[in-house]
């Protein structure tokens, strides 16, 4: 089994909010694509960040069985196990 330790997902509203800024995190739209600027450097911002569907065919594609995810506006801090059986095991592990 392959778990992704390190993942982030983000909520389409995060996502808006991060569009309004323009100090680190912030998301910059252009022609070739969403851009996440962050404290450290840029990383594209593909749909795999805010899609499940994405997000799921990304894993498919890497083989990866679960992913262990942060979502960065829950307002509480916590984890979800998302996972290649049934997608979401609904497993929140709080901190």
């Amino acid at each position: 089994m392959i778990v992704d330790f390190h993942a982030h997902y983000m909520t389409p509203a995060l996502a808006e909010a991060l569009r309004g800024r323009r100090d680190p995190p912030w998301i910059e739209e252009t022609a070739d694509g969403d851009i996440l600027h962050l404290p450290i450097g840029r990383l594209a911002f593909t749909p795999d960040y805010l899609d499940m569907a994405a997000r799921i065919g990304f894993m498919d594609g890497l083989g990866i069985d679960r992913q262990r995810g942060k979502s960065g506006d829950t307002g509480k801090s916590g984890d979800t196990i998302l996972n290649s059986e049934n997608r979401n095991s609904g497993d929140t592990i709080l901190n």
